[in-house]
């Protein structure tokens, strides 16, 4: 009896080839996708780390530049100063890290409108929160509350009239005043919290 199997054997077989050769290309280009996807994942990994590193120095920076900044304010008794001179709660208002020139900058203008509660806690608080133990809680609310507080006698508005206004230029001091108040009033919201 005739079979067409038979007769056309070299036909069926090279289809058969080609069925395979597609699904073995299917599978070499998934096996490449996921590959690529599972390097793009290293590479953003990578990048968020780094990334988080440079914040973290420049955190570190800024909270460094912000006590020499206060040292310094404290220290020169007969220079006058603005209100972007002094050095706020808030990163935008600190030096930024020096460039590879040994360069610094000072940040834009600050405005009332920078001196925000998620503005001062994030730049209160940078190193103080972080990964620690649940029994660490106790000394977690401890640096929380002396940094508050720190900060409190540093921005208090009758503290700071007493040691530093007089150094304030004259058309600066509202402005300073009132960046006084607004501190005091988010850092009274941060201690009630």
């Amino acid at each position: 009896m005739f079979s067409p199997r038979k007769t056309h054997q070299e036909e069926y077989e090279a289809k058969k080839r080609r069925k395979e050769e597609r699904h073995a290309e299917k599978a070499r280009q998934k096996a490449v996708k996921a590959e690529s996807a599972r390097l793009e994942a290293i590479a953003e990994y990578e990048r968020s780390r780094k990334r988080s590193e440079r914040t973290a120095k420049h955190r570190a920076f800024g909270l460094e530049d912000y006590q020499k900044r206060w040292a310094q304010l404290s220290s020169t008794p007969d220079e006058s100063f603005a209100f972007d001179d002094i050095p706020w709660p808030i990163f935008e208002a600190q030096r930024q890290k020096p460039d590879k020139h040994g360069a610094t900058y000072l940040s834009p203008s600050i405005t009332l409108d920078h001196l925000t509660a998620p503005a001062i806690s994030s730049f209160l608080f940078a190193q103080v929160d972080g990964p620690f133990p649940e029994d660490a809680e106790a000394e977690l609310k401890r640096l929380r509350k002396e940094r508050l507080r720190e900060t409190f006698l540093r921005f208090h508005p009758d503290k700071f009239e007493g040691k530093h206004i007089a150094k304030v230029q004259a058309s600066e001091r509202d402005r300073v005043r009132q960046g006084l108040a607004q501190v005091v009033r988010v850092l009274n919201d941060l201690g009630a919290s």
